[in-house]
């Protein structure tokens, strides 16, 4: 009788051990994701001046190639930024899950090294073939991809400090 209770309490004992080494590891790895919200040190800020970060769908990118056909780019960088990427399911559609945002979303935008956080504040659809107007004011920040449903249109989304 006091085997089986020996046997059964170093059972106990082992899985007490292994919850909690589990639980240490999710805390871990929790405190990682709250971490990658934030200008850290994993990226190099020489090489990296430029870095999207958009919370609601995970995105945290450097972007140090203006070519939309390999990141995100800087279609026009004045008063207002207009960013553009592709949407889909190739390695370089970073805006694939862009459609999850709404109205009042945050989105942060390192540039050259200054944080400035925005609020998404409308979302229009529009043919490819229009050229893309707005106008050219400060603390605005425009971010464009295809559309997910039609091949003809492309979304716009405009976003403030």
């Amino acid at each position: 009788m006091l085997k089986n209770l020996v046997n059964g309490s170093l059972i106990l004992l082992i899985i007490a051990v292994l919850l909690f080494s589990l639980f240490e590891k999710k805390q871990e790895e929790q405190k990682v994701v709250e971490a990658t919200y934030d200008l850290s040190d994993s990226y190099d800020e020489v090489k990296c001046q430029n870095i999207l970060i958009i919370p609601k769908i995970n995105l945290n990118k450097c972007m140090n190639i203006n070519d939309v056909n390999k990141d995100i780019a800087i279609l026009y960088d004045s008063n207002t930024v207009v960013l553009a990427s592709h949407s889909g399911n190739a390695n370089n559609a970073y805006f694939k899950n862009l459609y999850k945002l709404k109205v009042n979303d945050e989105v942060i935008f390192y540039h050259h090294n200054k944080k400035n956080k925005y609020k998404v504040i409308a979302i229009k659809t529009k043919l490819k073939k229009d050229k893309l107007s707005f106008e050219n004011r400060d603390n605005q920040l425009i971010l464009v991809t295809c559309s997910y449903t039609k091949k003809d249109e492309q979304l716009v989304y405009y976003l403030e400090k």
